[in-house]
């Protein structure tokens, strides 16, 4: 049986864009099972930054800047915010606590949610205040997680 040879250059435009993809696509890898080793690698990484990419969307939920959402405030008679209640895409109460109401000098506040886990959040600001300026100088921060 006699074989024709078809010169690359006798074929349409996409045929050749088409073999010339086919052979870029070999790499350094010569064997089927090699190049599809390869390509469950990149599966497998694929879902990893899918993985990472969920998780930090969910970090950034909790930062209570996403999403669509309420805010009420409740004041107390010195017109200090008392209570921030945020309800919609994400829920939390955050409420401030007044080392010195009359002067608007705020001890700390505490924010409290329920995470992902279903566990109850709760997020303690301590503020801390020059006291010849009376500006704040620091904030510390503890999170407590425990089941809801």
């Amino acid at each position: 049986m006699a074989n024709t040879k078809i010169i690359q250059e006798d074929l349409d435009l996409s045929t050749r864009n088409l073999l010339k993809q086919i052979s870029d696509s070999k790499g350094e890898t010569t064997t089927l099972p090699e190049r599809l080793s390869l390509m469950e690698t990149s599966i497998k990484d694929l879902k990893t930054a899918s993985g990472l990419s969920n998780e930090l969307s969910n970090k950034i939920n909790m930062l209570g800047e996403y999403g669509n959402f309420s805010e009420v405030f409740g004041y107390d008679t010195y017109g200090n915010v008392i209570k921030q209640t945020v309800t919609g895409d994400m829920n939390f109460t955050i409420d401030y606590i007044y080392a010195d109401a009359v002067n608007g000098t705020l001890n700390y506040s505490e924010k409290k949610f329920v995470n992902q886990d279903n566990k109850s959040v709760i997020i303690k600001k301590i503020y801390t205040y020059n006291a010849t300026t009376g500006n704040i100088t620091g904030i510390a921060t503890t999170t407590t997680v425990a089941t809801a």
